[in-house]
């Protein structure tokens, strides 16, 4: 297998190039830049290098073909080259003819040049492309960036090639295999800075094509080597439902037996304001089946954008009271909740997340990443490749989407993290059908899907690497962490977690007793030994904890998050029931609230 990959870059060090170098480097593995002039510098360049041990090679079209051309194609050059190497990855396709040449020598004539794409084009993956394209597997999804992505035109559609990736039924994304030499081409004009800020409202997938096929080269290239998680989770979470036997169009005990029939979990994020109001019932099912069944914290009154606040005062009353109620809950019920904060209406500053993570919550987790208070500018790719967006103090924000495009779901396993799945009781309205059917969706995107609590898929949630020596490497993101050794025999696992400079970390323990830890920069770092076939639970304390201030509500606060919440309900268990009615109702809460 190979330990690094060459990266080659002719005369000076080319843009494409470092950007696939910070990419490479992103997901952990190794590079070595070359810079060459001419054919025989690469061999001799290459040669340098143990030939037993499988080379990988990654360069853009424009500096192969220089390469290429230096020699004017010399057939004692090209078979000495494809002899050399093991894995070869194509990029940075410009749509010039002068590819075309490039391309034939690549690949004994299969592909002969490229061309232009259509912006209604859509991306259309083999659903045989499972060892390559993992979860994406089977999948159709656009638009396509025809600014960027061009595809390949083929002989005689050439049974040689593996066709991964279409555009309009042309291949983006090809292998041929060229004697040992496995050459992986993608139509893509660059690769992504991992540095480039993220937009708002698109997020990453538009970017679709200058991330995935990189990283797909890379992980089938080097495995576990790879920064990665092999264990998927699923959970589903359904905001502000009462724990009442029927809440709108959910019942409890019909979802219940569906979960059981088709094996996944659901967390009820609950509003803390209603914790006198659970049924008995309804609590003892909750109890019986903890199984199926969680709960975690939604806000605290459930107002609009309440935890939008930067207010220092305003923050530690909300959650403070959102606390104790959710105590007196847990005592009066019987049911656990997890230290978990969901946010209303999606709203969060940085301050919030902030004295969340100093109050010991265990993550946040939102339908956007971008905090209220932040700029669009502030998150950039590179936060992406972590499962959780660490940018706000460190804590850990987990993403979560409505069941509708698959392909999220599948770019979030590929990347090792969770899929939250969020919905509200009308999802329910015409029955369970729609989300049985979208259970059996994510159950094809990966067949060893786990679902349960919030709380533990998170607590068993990292991201993990092996290095040359065996030792693991992991990356976690939570104050708690389950650590499983499924191995024969006894493993060492290297741990980090972001933390900022200075964190007050009162103590680290693992399986109850206290463990020496450093600070390298802004990383916690921690050594452990994990016996073989078992499970480490590790801890990791603060010193820092919020003052017991209570929230200040005037009576009229009061009395209109009281109307809220009782007009919220009204609406749910009856007037969502008929539509004219219904938007009604939305009209009259814009006016009062």
């Amino acid at each position: 297998m190979a330990s690094e990959i060459i990266v080659l870059s002719w005369l000076s060090e080319q843009v494409d190039v470092l950007r696939f170098i910070k990419l490479a480097n992103l997901m952990g593995i190794s590079t070595r830049l070359i810079i060459v002039d001419s054919e025989s510098s690469v061999l001799n360049r290459l040669a340098e290098f143990n030939l037993e041990e499988s080379l990988c090679v990654a360069a853009s079209s424009d500096i192969l073909s220089k390469i290429l051309f230096a020699n004017r194609f010399n057939e004692h050059f090209k078979i000495t080259f494809f002899r050399m190497i093991a894995f070869l990855f194509v990029f940075g396709f410009s749509g010039k003819s002068s590819e075309g040449p490039l391309l034939r020598c690549l690949t004994d004539g299969a592909l002969t040049h490229t061309e232009q794409t259509k912006f209604n084009a859509r991306y259309e993956v083999s659903k045989d492309s499972r060892r390559f394209c993992q979860q994406l597997a089977g999948l159709s999804f656009g638009p396509v960036n025809p600014e960027n992505d061009l595809t390949f035109v083929t002989r005689n559609h050439d049974n040689n090639i593996a066709r991964y990736i279409l555009i309009q039924d042309r291949p983006f994304l090809v292998e041929i295999q060229r004697n040992k030499c496995r050459i992986i081409l993608v139509g893509s004009r660059e690769i992504i800075d991992v540095d480039e800020p993220v937009a708002q409202v698109e997020g990453i997938k538009p970017s679709f094509s200058r991330i995935v096929p990189a990283i797909l080269f890379i992980r089938n290239v080097f495995g576990e080597k790879c920064w990665h998680n092999k264990r998927h989770y699923a959970s589903l979470i359904i905001d502000d439902p009462l724990l009442k036997e029927r809440y709108g169009f959910l019942n409890y005990r019909e979802l219940l037996k569906t979960m059981d029939q088709h094996d996944f979990a659901t967390t009820i994020a609950f509003i803390p304001w209603n914790y006198r109001r659970t049924q008995r019932a309804v609590a003892q099912l909750f109890r019986e089946r903890r199984d199926r069944f969680s709960i975690c914290v939604h806000g605290c009154d459930h107002k609009e954008a309440e935890f939008g606040s930067t207010d220092h005062g305003e923050l530690v009353g909300l959650i403070k009271t959102a606390n104790q109620r959710m105590n007196f809950h847990e005592k009066a019920t019987g049911i656990r909740f997890e230290k978990i904060m969901v946010f209303p209406q999606g709203v969060f500053s940085t301050k919030a997340m902030v004295l969340l993570k100093n109050d010991g919550y265990l993550a946040a987790i939102n339908s956007t990443p971008f905090a209220v208070n932040e700029d669009a500018s502030k998150l950039i790719i590179r936060d992406f490749f972590e499962i959780p967006v660490l940018a706000y103090g460190s804590f850990p924000l987990f993403v979560r989407r409505y069941p509708k495009d698959l392909a999220e779901f599948a770019l979030d396993l590929l990347l090792g993290k969770p899929l939250l799945i969020v919905e509200h009781h009308g999802y329910f309205k015409t029955g369970l059908g729609k989300l049985i059917y979208f259970v059996k969706q994510v159950k094809r995107l990966e067949p060893n899907i786990r679902w349960g609590p919030l709380g533990t898929i998170l607590n068993n949630t990292y991201l993990e690497r092996e290095d040359e020596k065996g030792i693991r490497h992991v990356k976690f993101y939570t104050p708690t962490l389950q650590i499983s050794n499924e191995s024969n025999s006894k493993r060492q696992y290297l741990l980090y977690k972001r933390e900022p400079r200075g964190a007050t970390i009162a103590k680290v323990k693992i399986n109850g007793e206290s463990l020496p830890f450093l600070f390298e920069d802004d990383v916690l770092c921690i050594q452990v030994d994990v016996r073989a076939r078992s499970t480490a639970m590790l801890e990791v304390e603060y010193k820092e904890s919020l003052p017991d201030i209570p929230l200040k509500t005037s009576y009229s606060d009061y009395i209109k998050v009281f109307f809220r919440r009782y007009l919220s309900e009204l609406r749910d268990n009856h007037l969502s029931k008929n539509d004219f009615l219904f938007d009604i109702s939305q009209k009259l809460k814009k006016l009062l609230f």
